[in-house]
């Protein structure tokens, strides 16, 4: 299990000696079926219970992507649980301004280094909570900062920022 999802990522960790792969946040429904692929017997030519509901759930995911985050998906990987949702959300305002505030002070001081570390933590943070806006910018960010290309990621941060803070008033009013 990592949080990394980059491209490539799976295919590295095969080839390093895992035996599959998996990476954060996931439905609890994408670990039972991962797991069972190992622990239960094989199935010739038939499908695991739900798998067609899995397969949907992905594709519609994919298909309607709220504009800040999405409530009913968050839930849906902390299986329901309100009180746990309240504790992320908590934490994730309290976290969210110092990990844009490295992301900004990288950008000033022309540090990929620390930009891509820092833009790696906030997509991570903010996929808790299927905010998928505010995720893509984070990863883009990552990959230009990997790759070292810093010039012109002022506007992309921007927008980022954008999206955090619009995404931390969402949260503040569910609360």
């Amino acid at each position: 299990m990592t949080a990394n999802a980059m491209e490539g990522a799976k295919e590295e960790a095969i080839q390093h000696g895992m035996d599959d792969y998996i990476s954060k946040p996931f439905q609890p429904v994408e670990l039972a079926s991962l797991l069972s692929s190992w622990l239960l017997p094989a199935r010739d030519a038939v499908d695991s219970p739900g798998q067609a509901e899995i397969d949907g759930d992905l594709i519609e995911g994919a298909e309607q992507r709220p504009v800040v985050w999405d409530r009913v998906a968050a839930l849906k990987t902390i299986d329901g649980d309100e009180k746990l949702l309240g504790q992320m959300i908590e934490m994730f305002v309290e976290r969210v301004p110092v990990t844009l505030g490295h992301i900004i002070s990288a950008m000033d001081e022309d540090d990929a280094a620390v930009m891509a570390g820092s833009a790696h933590a906030l997509k991570g943070l903010v996929s808790h909570f299927s905010a998928y806006r505010a995720r893509d910018l984070a990863a883009e960010l990552e990959k230009r900062a990997k790759r070292g290309e810093l010039a012109g990621v002022d506007e992309l941060v921007g927008s980022l920022r954008l999206e955090v803070e619009t995404l931390v008033a969402n949260l503040d009013e569910d609360r």
